[in-house]
C-alpha cells in the first residue's frame, strides 16, 4: 500500500470547522484500540483503551460464569469484550456530540 501524505493533526481543542478537509481530499489514519483480558475460573474482565486525536477513552466490561455452567472461556471473553466496547462506544459518541454542540453554540 502506498503511503499517502498526511495532513497536520489538529489538537483536540480545535473546532470541527478548522479540522474539516478540503473538498476532494482524503485523509487516512490508523487508530489503535487496546484490549486487555484478565480472567479466572469464574470472572473475565476486559479493559479497553482508545486514544483518538488527543482524547482518551477507557472502559471495562465484565462477564461472570454461573458455577453450575461448564467452563467456556471464549464465551466469557466475548461477553466481556462486547460490554467494554459498548461502553466505549457510548463515551466516543458522547464526546462527538459534545463537540458538535460546542460548534453549534459558538457558531
Amino acid at each position: 500500500m502506498r503511503s499517502q501524505p498526511r495532513s497536520k493533526q489538529p489538537t483536540s481543542r480545535e473546532t470541527l470547522a478548522s479540522s474539516a478537509l478540503k473538498k476532494g481530499t482524503r485523509m487516512e489514519k490508523d487508530v489503535t484500540l487496546n484490549l486487555h483480558l484478565s480472567e479466572d475460573e469464574i470472572e473475565t474482565i476486559a479493559h479497553a483503551v482508545l486514544n483518538l486525536r488527543g482524547d482518551h477513552f477507557e472502559a471495562v466490561g465484565k462477564s461472570r460464569r454461573n458455577p453450575i455452567d461448564p467452563p467456556m472461556p471464549v464465551v466469557g471473553e466475548e461477553l466481556a469484550i462486547a460490554r467494554a466496547l459498548q461502553t466505549l462506544t457510548g463515551q466516543v459518541m458522547e464526546a462527538a456530540q459534545d463537540k458538535v454542540e460546542a460548534f453549534l453554540t459558538t457558531g
